[in-house]
């Protein structure tokens, strides 16, 4: 096992390969290593769902993949922010910078939102969230959303509006990899 420069465990990726493009081509590129970061570094989190509606992911992400590999520039330019959004919000934690990544998480929503046909309720979960003060941002792809919050007052605030539109606000523990 490596170790990063922040000295976090590196550790071998399971995980299938990811794309990347080169000269209009889209080619599979491996990954190496999965840095794991201690979960004390994360702000307060909640994580809201809603009681009676989901999507499964195959029907949210449509013809992302598609758009992806036709080289839709639009979609093509979103990918790559994610993987910097991505990078921002690890220098955030390891900073222990809770307001850089409530933001960092904004705009990954904001950017997904700009490549997606998002569904109403979706939106409305994160637009209500916000109105509270809380980041907030897809968790997946089958409705729930996560984001960071300031204080026990307003996640309270959030309990009670995420509610009116029946969904349900949890803190999530996060517990260490062994």
């Amino acid at each position: 096992m490596s170790r990063s420069s922040s000295g976090a465990a590196l550790h071998r990726a399971s995980a299938p390969a990811i794309l990347k493009r080169r000269w209009g081509k889209i080619e599979a590129q491996t990954l190496e290593f999965i840095e794991l970061l201690d979960p004390e570094m994360l702000p307060p989190i909640y994580l809201a769902y809603h009681d009676a509606l989901s999507e499964p992911t195959e029907v949210f992400h449509n013809d992302i993949r598609a758009r992806f590999d036709r080289g839709e520039e639009k979609v093509v330019d979103a990918m790559k922010h994610f993987a910097a959004l991505a990078a921002s919000a690890r220098v955030a934690l390891l900073d222990r910078d809770a307001e850089c990544l409530g933001r960092l998480m904004n705009e990954n929503f904001d950017t997904r939102r700009s490549i997606y046909n998002l569904p109403p309720w979706q939106v409305q979960m994160v637009e209500i969230a916000r109105r509270c003060g809380a980041s907030a941002k897809f968790a997946g792809s089958g409705g729930a959303i996560i984001g960071t919050y300031r204080d026990e007052v307003m996640f309270e605030e959030l309990c009670q509006a995420l509610g009116a539109i029946h969904s349900r606000v949890i803190k999530p523990q996060v517990t260490p990899a062994s």
